[in-house]
């Protein structure tokens, strides 16, 4: 057996020397539009196809430029860049939607009058009447042509100023057919389920007038020990 070595071949990187022209450091707003370009056109599996549309760059430049935006997609969905003063960026885990932390906020709102107060005032009502603002303003809703003609947009507006009291929304005749036969839906599972501590929940915004001293209504709710 022969102990001679074969030769090895220089790499290919280090046969040429890179073109002057090709570019480096951070991609331009120009080159990552021509990167967004051929992605959209090409997808991401044809790294070849996509590297010719940025000629001021090489394959291996636009596969780490597509990993970066990967990663940073990726982070962007679970934390929220900020910038402070100093110039430090601090990445920190992203807040609730804003429709989620609306509703902590009243929830919160709801149990300081309990117990400041003594008492449950309106706070539950209104917790429900502007979650269906909420929900008409924050929510992605079907659009209308897809929904036999409904606006749920408009029917959420609807019934929160219903619940509020407030002059109410004009609604046509799709979304007025529609929230009736829900309504009748729902009071047919009303009717077939227990909804004791919803209908608890509800009667705790009837405000309570007591006499002095005296203990507030819990509606069912049992008191501590």
């Amino acid at each position: 057996m022969s102990s001679r070595k074969r030769s090895r071949e220089a790499p290919q990187r280090y046969e040429e020397k890179p073109s002057s022209k090709m570019g480096r450091g951070e991609f331009t707003d120009a080159e990552d539009a021509n990167l967004l370009a051929a992605l959209l056109k090409y997808g991401p599996m044809d790294l070849h196809k996509v590297a010719e549309n940025i000629p001021s760059r090489n394959e291996y430049q636009v596969k780490q430029r597509m990993l970066a935006l990967q990663k940073q997609a990726q982070r962007s969905l679970t934390s929220i860049k900020r910038e402070y003063k100093n110039g430090k960026v601090k990445f920190e885990p992203r807040d609730k939607v804003a429709l989620d932390r609306w509703l902590d906020h009243l929830i919160n709102l709801h149990d300081k009058a309990e117990i400041l107060l003594g008492t449950q005032e309106e706070l539950p009502v209104r917790m429900l009447a502007r979650s269906m603002g909420h929900i008409a303003k924050y929510e992605e809703h079907p659009t209308p042509e897809e929904c036999n003609g409904v606006d749920f947009r408009n029917v959420y507006e609807f019934l929160e100023s219903m619940m509020m009291g407030l002059p109410s929304k004009t609604l046509n005749s799709m979304d007025a057919k529609f929230l009736i036969q829900a309504l009748q839906r729902l009071s047919t599972s009303v009717d077939r389920e227990d909804v004791g501590k919803e209908t608890a929940f509800l009667l705790c915004g009837r405000p309570q007038w007591r006499a002095k001293g005296q203990k507030p209504r819990t509606y069912g709710k049992q008191e501590e020990v």
